[in-house]
């Protein structure tokens, strides 16, 4: 059993060597390489706001958190990249969520706090976007992208 670097696929080698009834010896070894594709929390989110809207899809988040075989198996990047997934789907609010949801999971990294702040000032969200950046700023002073962002909100 092996698992891509991705995390996202399991490779199982279904090894067979056993001697079918009657045969006086056993055949030459069958191996089998089945790929599956493990779930993951952004499908779970994203099939969840399909179905259910944006409700549906921050309790899916709590769901694979309060499970204690998915609690884990989830990173800030992929977080990310399905709120940017969602916003430049046209669906604001939704990426909203996921990016304050990602901050709550992820709360000392500066990308999760930049990026909420960019959601929040794409919003109209000018004050909260203030903050989400000036939070991304303490835990990363040197982000360029930050300040630059920050400074083109205070002027407003």
């Amino acid at each position: 059993i092996a698992v891509d670097p991705t995390g996202s696929l399991l490779y199982v080698n279904d090894f067979l060597n056993r001697r079918p009834p009657g045969q006086p010896k056993p055949p030459a070894p069958q191996s089998v390489v089945r790929v599956i594709a493990l779930a993951s929390l952004s499908d779970n989110m994203l099939a969840a706001l399909r179905s259910g809207g944006v409700a549906a899809m921050v309790q899916a988040h709590a769901d694979w958190k309060s499970d204690p075989a998915t609690s884990t198996i989830y990173t800030e990047i992929e977080i990310n990249a399905l709120g940017y997934g969602v916003m430049s789907a046209g669906q604001l609010p939704a990426a909203l969520e996921v990016f304050r949801l990602n901050t709550e999971d992820y709360p000392n990294s500066w990308n999760v706090w930049d990026s909420y702040g960019e959601a929040l000032a794409t919003a109209g969200r000018t004050d909260e976007a203030i903050a989400a950046y000036e939070r991304s700023l303490a835990i990363n002073p040197a982000s360029p992208t930050g300040q630059a962002a920050l400074e083109r909100l205070r002027a407003r």
